[in-house]
């Protein structure tokens, strides 16, 4: 698969997989290993990602993006919370809300590749989407009560 759409979706798969196995199995591993390894996740997809583009600054943008999933598997690991515990141990937050920021930068740059500018009709919906169920899930679905 060489499409620009089907490399996404195989960086989506790749975190969706990643992150989820990583959740389910590091609950007793040292918070540095799996901060190490939710890097190499964030920055392996993203460097998938941007080969795609050609773009002259993958490694410093993969780095960036393997930052981001650093420090919120940082968080994650103190703070995991999973849903439908029958499928492979249960899907966590953070792996849902990587997944939606994820689809928010890859528009975000699909944005700024075509225009050079990132375009707010293009990213709107994406942006929309990811608040709405982050509210939901953070609201609604959590065991905590307010």
């Amino acid at each position: 698969m060489s499409k620009r759409w089907q490399v996404a979706m195989q960086s989506l798969i790749a975190i969706f997989v990643g992150v989820t196995a990583l959740m389910v199995v590091s609950y007793e591993w040292p918070v540095s290993v799996v901060v190490i390894l939710m890097f190499l996740i964030g920055y392996s997809s993203a460097r998938h990602f941007l080969h795609s583009y050609d773009e002259e600054q993958t490694v410093l943008l993969s780095a960036i993006w393997g930052l981001v999933f650093a420090e919120l598997g940082w968080l994650s690991y103190y703070w995991t919370y999973s849903y439908g515990k029958s499928l492979f141990g249960g899907v966590s937050q953070v792996t849902i809300i990587l997944l939606l920021l994820s689809l928010v930068a890859s528009k975000a740059y699909q944005s700024y590749n075509k225009h050079k500018a990132i375009r707010f009709s293009d990213i709107s919906a994406p942006v929309i989407l990811t608040i709405a169920i982050i509210f939901v899930m953070f609201a609604f679905l959590n065991s905590v009560t307010i």
